[in-house]
């Protein structure tokens, strides 16, 4: 075995080119067979993957997963912002509610108006506080579904 210039070219693609498409002889048998086995896997084309994205198709990837990562931060603030109004509204509710019942013996019961009035409302919170935790579920698995995208 001699050790020389194998392969000349103009540019490093060229090169790269040579050496991927050339034909090696067969090494000695006197080389171990670990050099052997390690010279044919490295060598082994089999393994190489069947196709290769293009720089297109990787921005178009890339701008697929900024849109979920937009629209994900969008639902996520929604959710937040609904989840803090209800539990503002439900406490409200609740204190309307409670002062309906204290001002009951004063007002000889119209108070109870209010006491309605603010168990309507702390129920409305309470079900915007429920809705923000269906869609703050649902958003965990869009989240999930974000994640486990693979280019």
């Amino acid at each position: 075995m001699s050790i020389g210039v194998r392969f000349t070219a103009k540019s490093t693609v060229e090169i790269i080119t040579k050496i991927l498409t050339c034909s090696y002889e067969a090494l000695p048998e006197t080389l171990s067979e670990d050099l052997h086995q390690l010279v044919n896997d490295t060598s082994d084309r089999s393994s190489e993957p069947t196709s290769i994205q293009t720089i297109g198709e990787l921005y178009k990837t890339l701008d697929v997963l900024r849109e979920l990562a937009d629209g994900l931060e969008k639902v996520h603030f929604n959710t937040t912002v609904s989840s803090l109004t209800g539990g503002v509204v439900g406490l409200a509710g609740g204190i309307t509610s409670v002062v309906g019942l204290i001002l009951a013996p004063f007002t000889l019961g119209a108070s109870l108006i209010v006491t309605g009035v603010g168990i309507g409302v702390a129920v409305a919170g309470g079900v915007t506080s429920g809705m923000e935790r269906v869609l703050e579920l649902d958003l965990d698995e869009d989240w999930e579904e974000f994640q486990s995208f693979s280019i």
